[in-house]
């Protein structure tokens, strides 16, 4: 059986133990205690294995030509540090040479929305946060869609099941959660039944209009992990595409990124 493994993006990018079936019983409707719903524990259960250690990713992203611009193509580095307290990551986009043009930092304090740090330039140097609906970069990707932040909503609903790339999958519904910006009134996620790693996410603006799919198409192992080799960003309105395809995994020892 193959070791789980977690998107990013999520990615989240996006590494995780094996998972058997039991571990996705629910607990007995009889228990005194508040039980979440199938949707949330079905999430949690996500969350619970992202990696604990610090991990970088890098990688490459191409973007379909638009508006009589030509194909826009560049580099990409997730810095992961799920394991830290409170969790963070880092993400930035580069020009193909490797020089840094922007970068966002988010920390996910308990309880709390999300703190958004954000830098451009080269050198990289501190500017106002952009709205999270923003593209990246002329592609079809926000920092909203690269983080996966639609993974931490609560409430969500399983609203189906549905078998993707020939994987069973559940479908769970999620709206942001209060305070947090985001592009979508709500997002539908598709996560593989046995192994629940994301297999893709649907973003949706008012009255049940399809804006963005985040779709894996490939899969490779690094250091004996699985994970995210090729994910498609679809801008659903417009019918442009960006891929992302992850390249490189590293380790670093101890914590790289500021609380």
């Amino acid at each position: 059986m193959l070791k789980t493994f977690y998107m990013l993006l999520a990615a989240s990018l996006f590494v995780c133990p094996p998972l058997e079936a039991e571990d996705m019983e629910a607990p007995p409707a009889s228990s005194p205690d508040p039980i979440p719903s199938p949707a949330d524990a079905l999430l949690d259960a996500v969350l619970l294995r992202l990696p604990p250690d610090p991990l970088q990713i890098s990688g490459e992203y191409r973007a379909d030509p638009r508006e009589g611009n030509p194909e826009r193509r560049g580099r990409v580095q997730l810095v992961l540090e799920y394991g830290a307290t409170p969790p963070r990551a880092r993400y930035t986009f580069m020009n193909l040479f490797g020089g840094e043009v922007e970068q966002m930092t988010i920390v996910r304090p308990a309880g709390t929305p999300p703190r958004w740090h954000y830098a451009r330039g080269y050198p990289l140097a501190d500017a106002p946060t952009p709205d999270p609906t923003e593209v990246i970069q002329g592609t079809d990707v926000t920092w909203f869609d690269i983080s996966l932040s639609f993974l931490w909503w609560r409430p969500a609903v399983l609203i189906g099941e549905e078998t993707i790339l020939d994987r069973p999958c559940f479908i769970v519904e999620a709206m942001p959660s209060p305070g947090e910006r985001s592009p979508y009134a709500k997002v539908r996620l598709w996560i593989d039944r046995q192994h629940l790693f994301l297999l893709r996410a649907e973003g949706y603006g008012p009255e049940e209009i399809p804006l963005r799919r985040l779709s894996v198409k490939s899969i490779m192992k690094m250091d004996g992990e699985w994970m995210v080799k090729d994910l498609d960003a679809t801008s659903l309105k417009e019918r442009l595409r960006t891929s992302l395809r992850m390249e490189a995994v590293d380790k670093p020892q101890g914590a790289v990124l500021r609380p």
